[in-house]
């Protein structure tokens, strides 16, 4: 009975020990990286624009309303969730904003296209490996500085990421698999004592 006791004990430590979550982090006007990546910046050669922090260091805004800002990630990331909202004024906010996921090499892994509010977030589910960007694009917008380009104001928070779940085992199966063998073994004996 005591190899029972040793394996559910096993279970619970190996279910409680999961891989750990990492959070985006902004900070300055424009942000330029991050412990784990960088941020597009100046991609409009007028503005300073980026992901300018707003509020806390897990949000931050498009500044100068720039359209196609990215978030890079220095090794390819497992891309758990994100969350996006529409700027405070609805006449400076997107009509839709797609959040693209791209490969190493470039290649679309997938995308969603959502219609944010002002007043809630919308919270964006991807739970996908082998991401190394992630693209902002949004719809909408008027020229605001007079440059020619439609200019729109989102906000993104909590960028959800962790180590690629390919890379480690998942403890609560391998945990699952040792109780099995477990059960097996205790079967066997039972078997063999009622001989």
């Amino acid at each position: 009975m005591s190899s029972i006791k040793t394996a559910l004990l096993a279970l619970l430590i190996a279910i409680s020990t999961s891989a750990n979550a990492s959070v985006v982090t902004f900070s300055g006007s424009p942000s330029l990286g991050f412990a784990d990546g960088t941020f597009s910046h100046h991609l409009s050669t007028h503005f300073a624009d980026g992901f300018y922090m707003y509020g806390s260091s897990t949000s931050a805004f498009n500044g100068y309303g720039q359209n196609g800002e990215w978030i890079s990630f220095n090794t390819p990331v497992h891309l758990d969730f994100l969350e996006v909202k529409n700027w405070v004024s609805p006449f400076y906010g997107v009509s839709s904003l797609t959040v693209s996921l791209f490969n190493t090499t470039g290649g679309l892994l997938t995308s969603q296209t959502v219609v944010p509010t002002s007043t809630t977030f919308d919270l964006l589910s991807f739970e996908t490996n082998n991401v190394s960007k992630v693209l902002f694009n949004f719809t909408g917008g008027t020229n605001v500085y007079g440059d020619g380009r439609a200019a729109a104001w989102y906000i993104v928070k909590d960028v959800t990421y962790s180590v690629n779940q390919a890379d480690v085992p998942e403890p609560a199966s391998i945990a699952l698999l040792g109780l099995g063998l477990a059960g097996v073994a205790v079967a066997r004996r039972r078997k063999t004592k009622a001989m």
